[in-house]
């Protein structure tokens, strides 16, 4: 049977909400311009993520702990850090705003490509509003 937290996307413009909890998600050739929401509770493993293309989707992140950037992406430097560890690049959230927190996403295969939070939103990969 097939494992129900492992999600494959096949087509574009799609918006993938995997809820709390740690998934897989796998993005697979051919599929763009999808977004991914993501939240507390768990670690998504995120596979085929294409950030020239793809969207981290975080209204849901932010608003579940009451953060309230009004559209301001240069403040989401002091909750979201992205870290490259090895291939992979490692999303971190702290809704108290200290840097580093409790890992919520790995983008894998993503290491040495994504180095910092400053690449995604230079990508146009992160929607906050």
């Amino acid at each position: 049977s097939a494992d129900p937290r492992v999600i494959t996307v096949t087509a574009s413009d799609q918006l993938i909400d995997v809820g709390t909890g740690g998934a897989t998600i796998q993005f697979l050739t051919g599929s763009s311009a999808d977004a991914l929401v993501l939240h507390r509770g768990g670690v998504d493993q995120i596979q085929g993520f294409d950030p020239n293309t793809d969207v981290l989707d975080l209204r849901s992140l932010l608003t579940g702990t009451g953060l309230a950037l009004n559209g301001d992406v240069s403040a989401l430097s002091s909750y979201l850090t992205v870290i490259d560890q090895g291939t992979d690049a490692l999303l971190g959230f702290d809704p108290s705003g200290q840097g580093g927190g409790s890992t919520i996403a790995v983008l894998q295969g993503l290491g040495g490509t994504v180095t910092g939070l400053s690449t995604l939103l230079a990508d146009g990969a992160v929607r906050i509003a």
